[in-house]
């Protein structure tokens, strides 16, 4: 499977169109124009909040990259559960006085 380059759908080997955007599907990968996404990325995964902003706002000029934002702040939002986890479980332990 292979993604489309406009829309980032997923798309079978061979096909000349999208079937989500209907645009026509070139074999060169998709190129970014301009700027960089990497800072939108660490943005999206130290404040997912703002990721999922970033996604709104980019979401119809570059599909692409605001997927990859979206992505970004999800794995930020895991790593912050998972973070808040460890930490009540620590505070839990010192209470119950196993690690005193």
């Amino acid at each position: 499977m292979e993604t489309c380059p406009h829309c980032g759908a997923s798309i079978s080997v061979g096909d000349k169109t999208c079937l989500e955007c209907g645009k026509r599907i070139t074999s060169k990968k998709p190129v970014y124009k301009g700027k960089s996404y990497f800072l939108h990325r660490v943005i999206a995964f130290f404040i997912p909040l703002l990721g999922l902003i970033l996604f709104i706002l980019q979401r119809h000029s570059n599909p692409l990259a605001s997927k990859i934002t979206l992505k970004w702040s999800f794995i930020g939002l895991l790593f912050y559960f998972i973070l808040f986890a460890l930490v009540i479980l620590f505070y839990v332990f010192i209470i119950i006085g196993i690690l005193t």
